[in-house]
């Protein structure tokens, strides 16, 4: 059934077998071949999610603290702020990824958590420093939960685990030079180097965003929402690519 601009109002049983084959052929896929930029764009979502969890503790060291503005307690309550976000993040903007797509969400939590970094580098009273946090906290909450959806819908099984675990370690690589490069800059420069070490995850936030908004959507969500036209151009796109890649 179709509404009067054309639009699907039901989802057919046919809607969903076209779904399922079509995320078969994508399973059946024996190689990647989403572009290695996708790829990083995601994974550094987890680079920048354990960046930041780590480095707001050197932002707000004994040496940083004093130039921040904040009292020890509301540090404390700055970086609760940002992990409480997580919870609202990860809800809210999963739900949203089912009803609006993969792709639009995935820009949106990269944009959340630029913004949100970009406004503790330039905060300068405690007001700012928790809703900026806040804002930070809902784009990493939801991108924890939207790459692993988006490598589960468009990469091929025989090499999933592969992928997953390029994204987590990058998520690790986050955790262990963060912290490395986030020291530095605090010593070199304690009154301005917090403001540096947020700036930092900022710019990499940006630059995910960008790298984000050329990615497809997912075959999945093209087809549930009625684009069953491209999402058939997707799956035999990424077959005919397989073909060239395997000689």
């Amino acid at each position: 059934m179709t509404n009067p601009q054309g639009s699907p109002t039901k989802k057919s049983p046919d809607v969903y077998s076209k779904v399922a084959e079509l995320t078969a052929r994508i399973d059946r896929l024996p190689t990647m071949v989403l572009p290695i930029s996708v790829i990083l764009a995601l994974a550094f979502g987890y680079f920048i999610a354990l960046y930041d969890v780590i480095d707001i503790g050197v932002a707000f060291s004994g040496t940083s603290l004093p130039y921040t503005g904040l009292t020890t307690s509301e540090a404390t309550t700055v970086v609760s702020m940002g992990l409480f976000g997580y919870i609202p993040g990860a809800l809210i903007l999963g739900y949203l990824a089912d009803k609006v797509g993969r792709k639009p969400m995935l820009m949106f939590t990269a944009l959340l958590t630029a913004i949100g970094s970009l406004g503790n580098a330039l905060s300068v009273n405690y007001p700012m420093f928790l809703v900026f946090r806040f804002i930070t906290g809902m784009g990493i909450g939801g991108d924890l939960i939207l790459v692993p959806t988006y490598l589960v819908e468009m990469v091929p099984a025989v090499k999933r685990g592969q992928y997953f675990n390029l994204v987590y370690i990058a998520g690790w690589a986050g955790l262990g030079l963060g912290p490395f490069l986030a020291s530095i800059i605090d010593i070199l420069n304690p009154a301005i180097g917090w403001r540096v070490i947020f700036l930092i995850g900022a710019t990499l936030a940006f630059i995910v965003l960008v790298i984000r908004s050329h990615a497809d959507e997912t075959v999945r969500m093209l087809a549930l929402k009625g684009k069953i036209d491209q999402a058939e151009a997707l799956v035999r796109k990424m077959e005919e690519e397989a073909k060239v890649r395997l000689k």
